[in-house]
């Protein structure tokens, strides 16, 4: 595995809920997708501008598949955890992943399996079975001008400064093909050509 100067790319310091973690790529294309479609996930409590990520706690690092030109793998902190992947699929599987764990390690909150948004400093949620369109309803409110808070998973803080709170988990909003329509003014254009198909955002 290359060393932390070899990287083509690799992110700053991002934070899923209570899930600190970074993602360095050997291809620059890749890297600099995967670190605008993660940027709203950039920790806050990281002051360093331009930081690498090279002390976050976790580490996913996706590497050109030996022997399989075009290929991903991807590793979470060293380990291989998927292996000849395409790298839309590569990175839809980074996105699911970083959601299992922001829910897995994030026991301190009260978690809710919804849409998140904010209106005038009051938090609302949108619960719903997966494959009901609960993304595509909170892209279309976050779209018409409320605060996005989360496509799939809001927390409650319990302790703290503010218990009550609703705390933000800015995921990518993943949206299925039948979803395109109505949110056409949202597609990302050239920056998502080439990199994901018809299955994006499952």
């Amino acid at each position: 595995m290359p060393h932390a100067h070899d990287w083509a790319h690799c992110t700053p310091n991002l934070k899923a809920l209570a899930y600190r973690f970074a993602v360095c790529c050997d291809d620059a294309s890749l890297g600099a997708y995967i670190d605008v479609l993660l940027a709203s996930l950039r920790d806050p409590a990281d002051d360093s501008e331009g930081a690498d990520g090279a002390d976050a706690p976790h580490r996913y690092t996706l590497t050109a598949s030996p022997g399989r030109a075009g290929l991903v793998d991807v590793r979470r902190d060293g380990e291989l955890v998927e292996a000849g992947l395409a790298p839309g699929d590569a990175v839809g599987w980074l996105v699911w992943d970083i959601n299992r764990l922001a829910a897995e390690l994030s026991g301190e909150y009260l978690l809710f399996h919804s849409g998140g948004l904010e209106a005038d400093g009051t938090g609302v949620l949108v619960p719903a079975a997966s494959g009901s369109g609960k993304s595509t309803l909170t892209a279309g409110l976050a779209r018409a001008g409320l605060g996005y808070l989360s496509d799939e998973l809001v927390a409650l803080e319990l302790d703290g400064a503010v218990p009550g709170r609703l705390l933000p988990y800015p995921k990518p909003i993943s949206v299925k093909p039948g979803s395109f329509a109505v949110l056409a003014s949202m597609d990302p254009g050239p920056l998502g050509d080439g990199w994901f198909g018809e299955s994006a955002g499952e």
